[in-house]
């Protein structure tokens, strides 16, 4: 028996198990599944603990301005009644299936409409909650130009010896033309889910709409154009803006440049988290395939 197992039954006696299915995929919590029923999440760092009461404070307001959508409905465990860091969270599992380009493509006018209206209203939904909600909760204020400088002065290590001349230009350019742009932005910051690619975007195929969002781990105080990064990755430039185009209907903030920051950065940024984060798993194979997808992008823009 895991020690996952054991500490679910001792918290949970009355739940009888019928299947358990785990997975360590997640760079944050492993995650377990019991009776296709209920998640659990285990943390794996403390850090990432300390994150589940703000993450639950997050979903409960979300679960009442967002209601079509679903979001995690938190319970929390503590190994002690005195403990402030909690071990575990769990919530009823959310069904559905990851967003596909393929799902997309198969939908009906009327149906894709409707998942870009659903989508639409989430995320105005969680960039309108006030500011100092998310700070009584303990968000942490995103530092936009600290943080890509660190992303570049980590890849610049690894990808040295890998690209030409050529392409380290090209490379330096991508991140100084966005610094130089956030110097001049005086764009309003938000709450953000920080993380909204189509892995957290949960498709009901009977229903033919949005069933849930989930993994709010990662949630910050921020730019609320960084949300549009996933999408505008995940799906292109015409389903992003036509979910863009409705959200701008239901948010009192817009700036100009807002879309721009999607396109010319923030777009790559699933691409070079991934590439980070398979330096430092020494994920061979990712790393050459998302090598590969960086070479191609630069080599566009030389």
């Amino acid at each position: 028996m895991t020690s996952y197992m054991r500490d679910i039954q001792q918290s949970l006696p009355n739940i009888p198990i019928h299947s358990y299915e785990q997975n360590d995929n997640g760079w944050d919590n492993v995650a377990i599944i019991i009776n296709n029923e209920w998640l659990f999440r285990f943390p794996r760092k403390s850090q990432y603990a300390k994150r589940i009461p703000r993450e639950k404070e997050l979903c409960e307001i979300l679960s009442q301005s967002s209601q079509e959508i679903k979001v995690p409905k938190y319970h929390i465990l503590y190994k002690n009644e005195l403990d402030l860091i909690p071990f575990c969270s769990y919530y009823k599992l959310i069904h559905g299936e990851p967003l596909t380009v393929q799902t997309i493509e198969r939908l009906t006018v009327k149906e894709r409409e409707t998942v870009i209206s659903q989508l639409a209203i989430f995320l105005a939904s969680l960039h309108t909650i006030p500011i100092e909600h998310a700070v009584k909760w303990g968000f942490d204020t995103a530092k936009p130009i600290s943080y890509w400088r660190q992303i570049q002065t980590k890849l610049h290590v690894h990808l040295a010896c890998t690209l030409t001349l050529l392409e380290k230009k090209a490379f330096d350019c991508l991140f100084e033309d966005f610094f130089e742009h956030m110097y001049a932005s005086d764009f309003q910051k938000t709450m953000i889910h920080a993380d909204f690619t189509h892995h957290h975007i949960l498709f009901d195929g009977e229903k033919r709409s949005i069933a849930g969002i989930i993994d709010f781990g990662d949630a910050q105080i921020g730019d609320p154009a960084f949300d549009f990064a996933g999408l505008y990755n995940n799906f292109g430039s015409e389903f992003t803006n036509a979910i863009y185009k409705r959200y701008c209907t239901l948010t009192p903030h817009h700036d100009l440049s807002f879309f721009k920051r999607v396109i010319q950065f923030y777009q790559y940024s699933p691409l070079l988290h991934n590439l980070v984060y398979n330096f430092e798993t020494n994920n061979e194979q990712e790393i050459q395939k998302n090598r590969k997808h960086l070479q191609t992008i630069l080599q566009g823009r030389s």
